[in-house]
């Protein structure tokens, strides 16, 4: 799930989906960016306190969003929540988290991204940011910036044979498969709604030896 936009102590949405992943047993969950809405540094705390609460300490991914970053945003970052990219491996999944919180990879990030696709020999292969590179059936600005960047990272993935591209910035659900990979888009955690779904959500993953199923869910 991404775009919970938390701001201060009012952690409601966030409680409300840790508790839902607590009680299903789920093994981690991802947040796709724009956790907090401004950047201070006390959101921050009370996102990592919640986090710590329901035991999901050491089970969560952070994907750093523009409204992260805002005021001195990144500096608690760095001190809170760890880098802005890197990858991981977690069962038959390699994870690969980019920083586009200005709207852009970059030539550095995209270069990483290719070595470490190159070389994964995980069953799926998924990128994770907060901007994707398209919004599948919206026509929108809220994706990455440089239109020929977004083409050559989803090259990329078709390329090295990725499973998905997951992300928010779009405060709604959407997605599509293009060239065998699945384009993903969850802002379901707060902040102004949009089409086609306008209430909030996250979405559950169901993985398998072979397949990654996506399930969404309203609350």
């Amino acid at each position: 799930m991404g775009d919970i936009h938390l701001g201060g102590s009012d952690t409601e949405r966030l409680r409300t989906v840790l508790e839902a992943a607590k009680n299903h047993g789920d093994a981690f969950v991802i947040f796709l960016g724009d956790l907090v809405d401004k950047g201070d540094r006390e959101s921050l705390i009370a996102f990592r306190s919640q986090i710590s609460e329901f035991g999901f300490e050491n089970k969560s991914l952070y994907v750093l969003g523009n409204h992260d970053v805002f005021d001195n945003g990144w500096v608690h970052w760095r001190e809170l929540m760890g880098p802005s990219h890197f990858d991981i491996v977690i069962g038959n999944c390699h994870f690969f988290v980019l920083d586009s919180a200005d709207g852009i990879v970059g030539e550095k990030q995209s270069q990483w991204l290719e070595a470490k696709l190159k070389n994964s020999t995980s069953a799926h292969k998924i990128v994770l940011s907060h901007y994707m590179p398209l919004v599948p059936g919206q026509r929108t600005y809220l994706r990455l910036a440089d239109e020929l960047e977004a083409v050559s990272l989803m090259k990329l993935l078709t390329r090295y044979e990725a499973t998905a591209w997951l992300g928010g910035h779009y405060h709604s659900f959407v997605q599509e498969k293009i060239e065998n990979v699945t384009y993903l888009v969850a802002g379901g955690g707060g902040g102004r709604r949009m089409e086609p779904i306008k209430d909030n959500f996250f979405v559950r993953a169901q993985v398998t030896a072979d397949k990654i199923s996506f399930e969404l869910i309203k609350f």
